[in-house]
């Protein structure tokens, strides 16, 4: 999954902003993906693309993992520091009920790497 993102830090690609939405678990086209085992794994690799100031916006679907702790395993992986600007989750249009907490998967985070 992290091919792409190999190969624009080979080509020396820079960019302010790296969106990362990865899913929770895939075994497309033969390349597992598991998000605790490989998230931070990608976000290291992202890390390498964007400069200092620059962002990187994450997204967990997966309600049984940290988006938090798995950021912060990325980024020391890289050995970048990281600002947390804003933490979200599911928009308004996507009510939940206050009893079904299982029904607000999504985890959302923005950084400015240092």
């Amino acid at each position: 999954m992290g091919r792409h993102l190999d190969e624009a830090a080979r080509s020396g690609a820079r960019f302010d902003l790296v969106l990362l939405d990865p899913p929770a678990f895939s075994a497309a086209r033969g390349a597992e993906f598991a998000i605790d085992r490989d998230y931070p794994e990608l976000i290291a690799k992202a890390c390498r693309l964007v400069p200092e100031g620059g962002l990187l916006w994450l997204a967990c679907n997966a309600r049984t993992s940290s988006l938090l702790e798995l950021a912060s395993r990325g980024t020391k992986t890289a050995r970048r520091h990281a600002s947390l600007l804003e933490q979200g989750g599911l928009p308004p249009d996507h009510p939940t009920l206050p009893s079904q907490p299982e029904d607000r998967y999504l985890q959302v985070a923005l950084l400015r790497l240092e």
